[in-house]
């Protein structure tokens, strides 16, 4: 019997033993993460890069419309204003490879279910594309413009889609500088922050990109990039 009872004794001294031991375990742990917390202070900061380009690539849909009671005529009339279109353009020193021609777009109002009160029956839509690199050229082209309705050409520039473009392609160029230049701008302001506090900028914790914008100007073939980078830095006492 003695045996026993110590036997079972034993068994819960020594089950009390480990548990008081992962009591004061646990309590000496969260004290150390509590203090690991408290000592590491951070601050976040943004770092902004802003750049003005000039944009490397035009884009000019040139679209134009006919109209006649003959299908053979209205074919005639798209062929000759397709080359007055062509023969502009090369003048103005585009390549045959930057000009491309769409389908002609014919509607019969006879055929339509929307009966327009149109004049005559076939009306036909025709869209020549420029794609270039030669900007100034395309904005030249675009000033001239006028010469092809004086030509009896009716432009039709009120559809988005048919509106010109002038993009800037080379913005993987920039990416990195302009990155370098955000993170140091973040550095000078968590440097700032710190000098305020009484505290000195450590290592990066944290840091995330932010997109990349291209944003219009004021002057079509000019654009503005800029990107934003967030920064956590460490504060050391």
């Amino acid at each position: 019997m003695n045996n026993t009872f110590d036997t079972r004794n034993y068994g819960l001294l020594k089950i009390m033993l480990l548990s008081l031991s992962f009591i004061i375990s646990s309590a000496i742990l969260g004290s150390y993460l509590l203090k690991s917390r408290q000592s590491q202070r951070s601050v976040t900061v943004r770092g902004l890069a802003e750049r003005d380009v000039a944009a490397n690539l035009g884009i000019w849909p040139v679209c134009f419309r006919v109209a006649d009671d003959d299908l053979v005529i209205l074919k005639q009339k798209i062929e000759k204003q397709r080359n007055v279109i062509t023969e502009f353009l090369s003048k103005l020193g585009f390549k045959s490879t930057e000009i491309t021609y769409g389908v002609p777009e014919i509607d019969d109002k006879e055929a339509s279910n929307y009966r327009a009160d149109r004049k005559l029956r076939y009306a036909a839509q025709l869209t020549i594309t420029v794609r270039s690199d030669n900007v100034a050229g395309l904005e030249q082209a675009l000033q001239k413009s006028e010469e092809l309705v004086a030509r009896g050409i009716v432009l039709d520039a009120d559809r988005w889609e048919h509106r010109y473009k002038f993009i800037f392609t080379e913005l993987n160029e920039l990416k990195p500088a302009m990155i370098q230049q955000a993170t140091l701008e973040a550095r000078k302001a968590a440097e700032q922050f710190a000098k305020d506090s009484g505290s000195k900028v450590g290592n990066i914790c944290h840091a995330t990109q932010g997109l990349f914008s291209i944003e219009d100007t004021h002057i079509p073939t000019k654009k503005h990039i800029r990107v934003v980078t967030t920064v956590q830095y460490t504060l050391i006492d």
